[in-house]
């Protein structure tokens, strides 16, 4: 998706007072396509390295070390330009993730912040969440607490007294090919899919320091 200054403008005011924003039809249906086909691939592959055991089994990070394309779509992706306007400074590229919540699959993520460690307060980071299927509700899509970003939380998950019932809870229900970026420091969470309806998305996290 193209953007004209003062549409980025518009949405790095809401981002800044939110910690968050939703860009629908951000990919085309060529991208989406492309973006699903590689990633259904890759994480096929990968998975058969997967300990099934672990909680987030459907989790996998640090596609852009297994796969050139997704290395490129780090380090030169037409997001790119987005991310660092919101961030206000040039990002580095981190990780790339897939995220898959299958149906009937009851574990989600529980209240967390992106950025951990002593530094936080300094760092910036943030990331772009895409979503290949529609992400409701009921199969699991990301919720923030709106505005949480201008705070400091303890490095636990989850943590401790958030409501997810708070009047600026905020659920991000998205269509496939919709966005949405994150400020690396909002807390964030998602539930079990208890839908009939897959919920699989590509995140590719970036950081830096303030310039």
């Amino acid at each position: 998706m193209e953007m004209d200054k003062q549409s980025l403008n518009e949405i790095k005011k809401r981002y800044d007072e939110d910690g968050f924003v939703i860009l629908k039809n951000y990919l085309s249906h060529d991208q989406l396509t492309t973006l699903k086909e590689k990633a259904s691939e890759v994480a096929s592959r990968l998975m058969k390295d997967v300990d099934f055991k672990d909680k987030y089994h459907h989790v996998l990070k640090s596609l852009n070390r297994y796969d050139s394309w997704f290395k490129d779509q780090l380090d030169e992706g037409p997001h790119i330009p987005v991310i660092g306007h919101l961030m206000g400074c040039d990002p580095v590229g981190a990780s790339v993730a897939w995220f898959d919540r299958p149906i009937g699959d009851q574990v989600g993520i529980e209240p967390h912040t992106d950025l951990f460690g002593p530094d936080k307060r300094e760092k910036l980071g943030a990331t772009i969440w895409l979503s290949i299927d529609r992400a409701t509700r009921a199969n699991g899509c990301l919720s923030y607490l709106r505005g949480s970003h201008k705070k400091i939380y303890q490095d636990k998950i989850p943590i401790p007294g958030v409501d997810k019932n708070s009047s600026e809870a905020v659920f991000a229900e998205l269509e496939p090919g919709d966005a949405v970026i994150h400020d690396a420091r909002i807390v964030h969470w998602s539930e079990g899919n208890l839908s009939e309806f897959p919920r699989r998305a590509v995140s590719y996290f970036y950081f830096s320091k303030k310039i």
